[in-house]
């Protein structure tokens, strides 16, 4: 438990990053077309390539079609950590009826509610400045426009470590449900193995 608070606690520092650089961004990458300045102009150097961003594109409501089912697996990914906060919740239960701790009924619910409410929250705030930012030319990924927009800029880079480092230590954490949901269902009723939870793990 103490290390998917840690876990947890650091890719949510990486998400407030990334939301923070998406708004950011939105500010430093210069804008091209009918409507541009003259200042903003200059700042292309005559390049109206990926390195700049539409000026007034109206927002277009998204359309449901094969990118939309495409983007399902991101939005699960978005809510991975959460898989672990049932063995999670069913660890306190067993402190909890040991007597070790008096805790609130509603309190585990509660924190799961936050929890999910701040990732969602988090992730659309990124989504619409990434939008902003790119309009219609934002890729499936928005790391690969930050890299055309702005290529090696270092907080881009930066940032874009602790989201690698971020799912480095979160990823692991979906073993304990999966092994937990399998030992269930195939192993339901059986004592304790060693070797089954070795290889279930592997």
């Amino acid at each position: 438990i103490g290390f998917l608070g840690y876990a947890s606690f650091a890719s949510f520092a990486v998400m407030v990053c990334l939301a923070a650089l998406a708004a950011v961004e939105f500010a430093r990458i210069p804008c091209s077309g009918p409507n541009a300045t003259d200042i903003t102009l200059l700042l292309l150097d005559d390049a109206a390539g990926p390195t700049s961003r539409p000026c007034d594109e109206p927002v277009r409501v998204a359309e449901f079609g094969l990118d939309t089912a495409l983007a399902l697996p991101t939005l699960c990914f978005s809510f991975l950590c959460h898989t672990a906060f049932l063995p999670v919740l069913d660890e306190l239960a067993a402190a909890d009826a040991l007597g070790r701790t008096a805790r609130a009924a509603g309190r585990s619910a509660a924190t799961a509610h936050v929890a999910i409410g701040l990732s969602g929250a988090i992730y659309l705030w990124t989504a619409l400045w990434g939008y902003f930012t790119f309009g219609e030319n934002v890729q499936s990924e928005l790391w690969l426009s930050y890299n055309e927009a702005v290529p090696g800029d270092p907080l881009v880079t930066a940032v874009r470590f602790g989201f690698c480092i971020s799912i480095l230590c979160t990823v692991p954490l979906i073993l304990f449900p999966m092994r937990k949901a399998l030992t269930e269902l195939l192993f339901a009723g059986r004592p304790f193995s060693w070797a089954r939870h070795l290889a279930l793990t592997a």
